[in-house]
């Protein structure tokens, strides 16, 4: 698969040949978005997860990847959303924590969980 091989041009080509031939391959939709996230192409990887989701709803990764997209983009409520939809299915990636993590850091709802009073609060 080209993706794996890091050929990103050819990989979406032939996502997008696969997608021409069956419009209803939500694997095809998925895996171009992967390619298109690696190239930080949020848009385009918001748009291929969109149609993989509207053909499999409960496509793990491509929540995860449409979160991940999200995320770039400046949209940590989307991004928090999908993240947490993808764990509620199941999902134990690592890195799906870790973008929804950075997602409530950018939306500004992360703080110190330990903290050592300072010696003026005695």
């Amino acid at each position: 698969m080209h993706s794996l091989l890091g050929n990103s041009v050819e990989a979406v080509a032939d996502f997008t040949a696969a997608l021409e031939s069956n419009p209803n391959y939500a694997e095809a939709y998925a895996w171009r978005a992967r390619v298109h996230l690696r190239q930080h192409n949020a848009e385009a990887a918001i748009a291929d997860c969109t149609n993989a989701l509207r053909l499999r709803p409960d496509y793990v990764e491509a929540l995860a990847w449409r979160g991940a997209a999200c995320l770039m983009r400046g949209r940590p409520e989307a991004a928090i959303a999908d993240c947490t939809k993808a764990i509620e299915l199941g999902c134990t990636d690592p890195e799906v924590y870790a973008t929804r993590g950075s997602a409530y850091d950018k939306r500004g709802d992360c703080c110190l969980l330990y903290t050592s009073p300072s010696p003026r609060d005695s």
